[in-house]
């Protein structure tokens, strides 16, 4: 069926006389027609014949009609019935005879701040009595918001709308929903979502009708999810001076990255909303909210005030002085204003602040690896059979627990005072560093009888003596590598020079470990393809700050590196492939002796037998000796070869891991990587907040 031939004006369907098609959307057709039996104008929704073809898309369009027909409110279209007839699907809902909110804000510009609030207040209370019913919305923007000729918005479009208690999921794993505009960060990262990414929404949605500007603008979809999931949003201070503070505390607070931090319900968000725009914000707290790239400059505009004219001074903008009468036409001397704050003390108040901040951080990031060492350390004089690294849970599980508890704990305190709140990479090398701690402490070797305090300082000890010897040099390389690879990303040159000797180091530490003898045993063909593929990435990372999958640094150097490693071992390997094959040639000679003399001594003591007739019975040949004993290809030779010398290389790393402590100082190394990235993040935030 063609919707679009066949609803001409004055068809009737499903009781209701078209009047004419008023709106396409993603789904479908909108007509606006007169129902007959209700005697008002309403809206038809038309699911799209070519939608329709897909039962996904059915259920998608269904499931808008019965969430929406659950709720009865004001600010929510009303549903009078839905269903399917002849083969098409539809919606019967109430007619709104006004734009919607982003028509209404493309025509006449943002909104004043009491007619946006007003508006917003509405919509909370809709989305109150939709999350009552336990239905998510899930994609709350402008375009959703239909206003009434009466002024009220109207919420419409449940199409992605998800009842909390519904057990049938039509998003796939993985699958965003949403408008990216308007996209909570857990939509973005297709994580579970409740009703406060309708919160979140709502909060863009704020901004948006304030400024006539998305809260984050981009290229392509995706860079505006990233935007919403990694950076703060914008102040709208800065967007709109004329705003009042509290504007920006509300979107700020529900605009946060975490659930947790925003408004936890539409009524206490709107119950905000309606006391502040009522009361204004407490004068207290209006001189405790800190606007970034904005508090610095006030101090500096404060001593550029001009004089006014007929020479009386004026008091310092911001204050309250009082007049001075005048007397006799003369004028009085005016008290002394205060002066206003040196830029440079406020300059360095900011960087006492941030320095402690960087010094929390350091600190919590060394506690948490030495309580994750404790834990390991725990596991002292255990006798049983577990493997070593579960041995603190058996032996002393209290102690290894609590520190274990500790250490996570630090570990999430770290990850929530730094400014972007969670970074895989960050994230992954912290609990990388309390992996490797915990296991320094639970692997080292030591005899019964020593406590856990006692264990964790040998381990600290073996760690910090070990760091100068040749069996570390592993944990040096990929300390280097990471370390250069992070440095990369940085346009600066002098951070790019350091990646690059940061990747020659480790080129360098890992000759010095695998060191052949003699020297040039090293086979040329794999030097001059490692020496390729490093400078390949010092190149590449020196001219470019954006990496793809392939192109890019740390692949090129963890390949140089694997062929280095490959072409360092090719000699020992070697010696073991002969090593391997005289072992078989020893083994088949031997063989070959034993079946020799077996059939030597069958031969002696063959005794002839004779059939009826009295002929002698031939015995069946003996098999040839070779097919008795097989000897081993050149093939199979190698790849035993390369069995035995790769259990003898991991004992190898294995001895040097223990004998120097290496894990231990792998954490360490990884802890101050963190504490760097900590440093860099800092600082593209806070040149983020000044530019902004």
């Amino acid at each position: 069926m063609n919707i679009d031939e066949e609803l001409k004006e004055g068809t009737v369907f499903a009781g209701c006389r078209i009047a004419g098609k008023i709106g396409q959307g993603g789904m479908g057709t909108v007509y606006k027609a007169y129902h007959e039996a209700l005697a008002k104008d309403i809206c038809i929704k038309f699911l799209s014949p070519d939608l329709a073809r897909d039962q996904r898309n059915i259920e998608f369009f269904m499931r808008e009609a019965r969430s929406a027909a659950r709720l009865d409110h004001p600010n929510i279209v009303h549903i009078y019935n839905f269903g399917e007839e002849n083969g098409v699907y539809f919606i019967i809902m109430s007619y709104v005879d006004g734009p919607s909110l982003s028509d209404l804000i493309l025509e006449k510009g943002p909104l004043p701040v009491e007619a946006a609030s007003e508006i917003i207040i509405e919509v909370l209370e809709g989305l109150a009595h939709a999350h009552s019913k336990t239905i998510i919305h899930r994609d709350i923007k402008p375009s959703n918001i239909l206003m009434s000729s009466d002024g009220k918005p109207r919420i419409v479009d449940f199409g992605l709308a998800r009842s909390i208690n519904e057990e049938k999921q039509l998003t796939m794993a993985g699958e965003m929903v949403g408008t990216a505009y308007f996209m909570s960060p857990e939509q973005g990262l297709a994580a579970a979502v409740d009703h406060r990414a309708d919160l979140y929404s709502t909060g863009a949605t704020y901004f948006y009708i304030l400024t006539g500007r998305n809260p984050f603008e981009g290229k392509t979809s995706i860079e505006v999810v990233h935007k919403h999931i990694g950076e703060p949003p914008p102040n709208i201070v800065l967007v709109k001076p004329d705003v009042p503070l509290w504007v920006s505390t509300i979107i700020d607070r529900s605009m946060r990255k975490k659930p947790a931090d925003r408004y936890q319900t539409a009524e206490e968000m709107a119950s905000i909303l309606r006391k502040y725009l009522k009361e204004g914000m407490p004068a207290s707290r209006s001189r405790d909210i800190e606007i970034p790239g904005l508090t610095l400059r006030v101090p500096a505009d404060a001593d550029q005030q001009a004089a006014p004219a007929e020479g009386r001074p004026s008091p310092p903008a911001g204050a309250d002085a009082p007049v001075l009468p005048e007397t006799g036409g003369a004028a009085q001397p005016a008290q002394p204003a205060p002066a206003a704050p040196a830029p440079a003390a406020a300059l360095q108040h900011v960087h006492l602040h941030r320095t402690i901040k960087f010094l929390q951080h350091l600190g919590i990031s060394l506690l948490a690896p030495a309580f994750a060492l404790l834990a390991g350390s725990s596991g002292a004089g255990y006798s049983g059979d577990l493997h070593p690294l579960l041995a603190p849970l058996a032996y002393k599980p209290a102690i290894a627990l609590l520190c274990l508890a500790l250490s996570a704990g630090l570990f999430f305190w770290a990850q929530m005072i730094r400014h972007y709140r969670f970074a895989f990479w960050h994230a992954i090398l912290s609990l990388t560093a309390l992996g490797a701690a915990y296991s320094a402490g639970a692997l080292i070797y030591n005899q019964a009888g020593f406590d856990t305090v006692s264990r964790a300082f040998l381990a600290a000890s073996m760690s910090f003596m070990g760091a100068f010897m040749i069996g570390a040099l592993p944990v040096y390389v990929l300390f280097l590598l990471l370390a250069g690879s992070f440095l990369f990303t940085s346009q600066r040159p002098r951070f790019k020079a350091a990646a690059a000797l940061s990747y020659a180091l480790a080129m360098a530490a890992l000759y010095a470990y695998l060191k052949p003898s003699p020297p040039d045993a090293m086979d040329l063909k794999h030097l001059l393809v490692a020496s390729a593929l490093a400078l390949a990435a010092i190149a590449y990372g020196a001219t470019h700050s954006k990496f793809n999958l392939f192109l890019n640094p740390p692949v090129l150097m963890t390949a140089a590196l694997a062929v280095a490693f490959s072409g360092l071992l090719r000699p020992a390997m070697e010696k073991e492939v002969r090593l391997t094959a005289s072992k078989e040639a020893e083994r088949v000679k031997v063989l070959r002796r034993q079946e020799t003399l077996r059939r030597q001594m069958l031969l002696a003591e063959e005794i002839t037998e004779y059939d009826l007739e009295g002929r002698p019975i031939q015995r069946a040949p003996l098999p040839d000796i070779d097919q008795v004993i097989p000897q081993r290809t050149a093939a199979e030779i190698r790849l035993l070869a390369g069995g035995n010398f790769a259990k003898k290389t991991r004992s190898r790393i294995q001895a040097d891991t223990a004998s120097t402590g290496a894990l231990l100082l792998l954490a360490a190394l990884l802890t101050v990587l963190t504490n760097a990235l900590y440093v860099s993040e800092s600082g593209k935030y806070y040149r983020r907040e000044s530019e902004s």
